[in-house]
């Protein structure tokens, strides 16, 4: 594939780039067979250079990437290092654009988002080598498609240089996609368990008991994640590892039910490992005063990627006391429920965590005020910082889609309209970035806010919206919408009628409606010169475009008739539209060469 010659060269003096949002480790343990056959596959018998790394939830998939491209980064300096979160569009979307811009790469006309203008670079020579890491692929219809509408796999590069990594849950899935044997993480070892386990408790008299530790380990199935909050437990309460044992034992039974709910989690010792240590920090974490709104609220947002200026101005929404958002974010972080990037100021949720929470809210009776709320307290910091602080705005681009993503309701409640004009805003973004389709599904939502109640206000959403669907090549839908907005009386003449009929004539064109979008140009044209007659610029530029569409369809003597007329427009304002005259002037050379030579005695 090509690439510009100009973004090569910048590009080049940026390599290799390691792009790792996510800090190294350092409580990282074992994993050492798991990681050797990594390096066997890829880099020493380099038999492929596409694997899968799968497992149950909870073992610690990421992690064992994460150490993989750090070994990568150490023993193999040469290699450019990309890590990329494909928990959902909107993150995976994030990620690309900012290696893009970490890269310099330009979109060019024909890149649809960044994700092409990403594919374009690492295809070519000029990337060098590189590992890509895709992690949290859990989902299989938004990878390879379905038949309404095509995956991200297409943008996934190809380079004889270049390999990428996938973590995914399921066996199956990761089989299906990718076409290969993927490499299978199950639990840790008991050593392994037992090293972690002592690494992250921070009262170690507590290990003393050895009976009740083996006893408690194997209670957890030796499942990392289970491991991980059982260790955060201990380490804020006065609690033994005996007496832990037996809160997981008598753990809320309501809770358990809930983690069988989970995706992909059919291995039921691991899922019950993973259920009791939720429930039990959980139903702890339920006891502080603002930590469960917050977790709740987060339950709708990313799991990843969370920004710590976003988490601590949570006191914005409910109080005036401005110390509310970081004690419930150290709750939080505390209990293992929110871990810290370290010095990027982001947050991630643990993937189970975070999912274990939405199905809690989902079967909670004020399920609809916690989406509402939380609908509110991000539209609210989105649109205050809109003007002042855009690059905040995108920071929180993937958890605005996900939370309008999640704007569901039951059949019989009503939609939820927001107070805020939280799609727009995310629309604009969106269309800014050439993601046209996700801005079309935001500026649907758009549709149920109150920002839209004044007549004028909504005609131009709607003709945005028409925009929106042409853009995304979505012109049936397009059509349609901009076939309704126009007026039913034709013959009255008003500004709103013409911008309607330019957008539908734009759509028809872009659908292949040649002859329907000649006849809306004709009627634009008409006028123009009716009720706009002074307005010589867009007069022009219609008559050339009408003409040029006369030319493809054969119609010569219209051509030449409409280009003359052109002309003589052009000449009243000598020096004004010089450009557009000569554009004219060219087509009417051509015009009239395809015109004598179809009928040769004209000449």
């Amino acid at each position: 594939m090509e690439v510009d010659v100009e973004e090569s060269h910048r590009a080049k003096k940026l390599l290799p780039c390691h792009y790792i949002p996510l800090p190294r480790n350092s409580q990282f343990v074992g994993r050492e067979a798991i990681l050797d056959q990594l390096k066997e596959k890829l880099f020493i018998r380099k038999e492929v250079q596409t694997l899968a790394l799968t497992g149950p939830g909870g073992v610690g998939k990421s992690q064992v990437a994460l150490e993989f491209a750090f070994w990568v980064k150490d023993t193999h300096p040469e290699y450019s290092i990309f890590w990329v979160t494909a928990s959902s569009n909107g993150a995976l979307q994030q990620a690309y654009a900012e290696i893009a811009s970490q890269l310099d790469i330009k979109m060019l006309k024909e890149d649809k988002d960044p994700k092409q203008s990403m594919k374009r670079f690492l295809d070519s020579v000029a990337s060098g080598k590189w590992l890509l890491v895709i992690d949290n692929a859990e989902d299989i219809e938004p990878i390879l498609g379905c038949p309404d509408e095509s995956g991200w796999s297409k943008y996934l590069p190809r380079s004889d240089l270049g390999i990428t990594l996938f973590t995914i849950r399921s066996r199956g899935e990761a089989v299906f996609a990718f076409q290969g044997k993927p490499i299978q993480l199950g639990e840790m070892s008991p050593k392994e368990a037992s090293d972690l386990f002592k690494n992250l408790l921070v009262q170690k008299y507590l290990l003393y008991d050895e009976s009740s530790t083996s006893q408690l380990l194997q209670e957890l199935a030796c499942l990392p994640l289970a491991i991980e909050l059982a260790a955060a437990y201990l380490n804020q309460n006065d609690v033994t590892i005996r007496g832990y044992y037996e809160l997981l034992r008598h753990a809320d039974l309501e809770l358990i039910y809930l983690c069988t709910k989970l995706k992909n989690t059919r291995e039921p010792r691991l899922q019950n490992a993973f259920a009791r240590t939720w429930a039990v920090s959980h139903s702890k974490v339920l006891e502080f005063e603002y930590a469960p709104k917050l977790m709740s609220f987060l339950s709708y947002y990313e799991p990843n990627t969370i920004p710590e200026w976003f988490l601590v101005n949570f006191h914005y929404y409910i109080t005036y006391d401005d110390d509310v958002g970081r004690q419930a974010t150290r709750k939080l972080s505390n209990y293992g429920f929110l871990v810290s990037r370290q010095e990027n100021g982001l947050f991630d949720i643990p993937n189970l965590v975070h999912e274990a929470t939405w199905i809690w809210v989902q079967y909670s009776e004020i399920r609809r005020t916690i989406l509402e709320e939380a609908m509110e307290f991000i539209g609210g910091f989105v649109a205050h910082c809109d003007a002042e602080m855009p690059e905040r705005v995108r920071r929180l681009l993937p958890h605005a889609l996900r939370i309008l993503g999640d704007n569901t309701t039951e059949e019989d409640e009503k939609p939820i309209e927001f107070v805020h004009d939280l799609p727009g805003i995310v629309a604009e973004y969106l269309r800014n970035d050439r993601r046209w389709k996700e801005a079309c599904v935001a500026l649907e939502k758009a549709r149920r806010t109150d920002f839209l109640r004044e007549p004028a206000t909504h005609l131009a959403f709607e003709q945005s919206l028409s925009l929106a669907y042409i853009q995304a090549g979505q012109n049936r839908k397009a059509i349609s919408l901009s076939e309704d907005l126009l007026p039913q009386n034709n013959s009255e003449f008003s500004r709103d009628r013409l911008v309607g009929l330019r957008i539908l004539v734009d759509a028809l064109l872009a659908d292949g409606q040649v002859v329907e979008g000649i006849r809306g140009l004709e009627d634009i044209l008409a006028a123009h010169q009716e009720f706009l007659g002074g307005n010589i610029p867009n007069q022009l530029l219609t008559k050339i475009e009408l003409s040029k569409l006369y030319l493809e369809g054969g119609r010569t003597l219209d051509a030449i008739s409409g280009l003359e007329a052109a002309l003589e427009l052009a000449t009243k304002t000598i020096g004004l539209h010089e450009k557009h005259r000569v554009t004219a002037q060219e087509l009417l050379v051509k015009a009239n060469y395809m015109y004598q030579r179809a009928d040769p005695a004209s000449a």
